[in-house]
């Protein structure tokens, strides 16, 4: 792209994993054009390198990282150390698309997990709930035969309850 406007096209339109972007652009600054690209960037991640061959100052770079520049190289670039650059970016590139598909399929668990504890409650719920009557039926007979021994003056030999 030679234009600020044009590589903010070119970038919705192909989403590519790598953008090597100039400083000096002629209608928009490289560093608001990286800084543009990361606000709009929403579900496609991308790497961007911003390069410069008359923006070499500190100032220049820290503004364009903090801008979201994942890289700032100065020319003159030697090509091995521009290709070894471009290799670890896009190795961080994979790096991040990994941990996001990770952290996509951690959620989805986790809503499993948050379900099926729900689940889990409602049948602990249900299930204290239909054992009570049981219990009460049960709790009941010691009384009966207290109160058949409380009111017999003999001990009886047995005590039958016909249910």
């Amino acid at each position: 792209a030679g234009s600020g406007a044009q590589t903010l096209e070119r970038v919705a339109k192909y989403k590519p994993d790598l953008v090597l972007l100039d400083v000096h652009l002629p209608d928009i600054g490289g560093i608001e054009v990286c800084r543009l690209l990361k606000q709009q960037m929403i579900e496609d991640s991308f790497i961007i390198l911003q390069i410069t061959a008359s923006a070499t100052t500190p100032f220049h770079a820290t503004m364009s990282l903090d801008g979201g520049a994942d890289a700032y190289l100065t020319e003159p670039i030697d090509s091995d150390v521009l290709v070894a650059t471009v290799r670890a970016m896009l190795r961080l590139h994979k790096a991040e698309r990994g941990l996001a598909h990770a952290n996509r399929e951690l959620a989805i668990i986790n809503a499993e997990l948050v379900r099926s504890n729900e689940d889990l409650m409602h049948f602990a719920f249900a299930a204290s709930h239909d054992l009570q009557q049981p219990l009460r039926t049960i709790s009941i007979y010691p009384d009966l035969i207290q109160r058949a021994l409380d009111s017999s003056s003999t001990k009886p030999n047995a005590i039958i309850f016909d249910a």
